[in-house]
C-alpha cells in the first residue's frame, strides 16, 4: 500500500506568517497600554501620595495624575515591547519578500 505524501507548507509561507503573527501580537501589545490607561484614569490619585508611592507624573490629556514606580515600569514595558514587536515583524516581512519575492 502507497501513502501520499504529508503535504508540507513552503517556507516562504511559514515566514510570512511568522512576521504576520509578530507584528500583530506587537500592535496588540502597543494598543493595550490605551486600555491600562484609561483603567488608571479613574484610580490614580490627583495629588502626590507618599505613602502608596504615587509619586511620579503622569499627564493625561491636561489632567495630572500620580502614579507608582512599577505603574510607569508596566506601561513603558508594554509601550516598547509591543513596538519592538512590530517592528520585528515588518523586518522579517521585508526580508522574507527580499529573499523570497511577492
Amino acid at each position: 500500500m502507497i501513502t501520499p505524501p504529508i503535504p508540507t507548507i513552503a517556507l516562504p509561507m511559514i515566514w510570512k506568517r511568522t512576521a504576520f503573527i509578530v507584528a500583530v501580537a506587537g500592535i496588540c501589545l502597543y494598543l493595550y497600554t490605551g486600555v491600562i490607561d484609561f483603567k488608571y484614569y479613574d484610580q490614580l490619585p490627583r495629588e502626590p501620595d507618599v505613602q502608596h508611592g504615587n509619586i511620579y507624573r503622569l499627564n493625561m490629556h491636561g489632567t495630572i495624575l500620580y502614579e507608582t514606580q512599577e505603574d510607569v515600569k508596566r506601561v513603558q514595558f508594554f509601550e516598547f515591547g509591543g513596538v519592538g514587536l512590530a517592528l520585528t515583524g515588518m523586518v522579517l516581512e521585508y526580508f522574507r519578500r527580499k529573499r523570497y519575492g511577492k
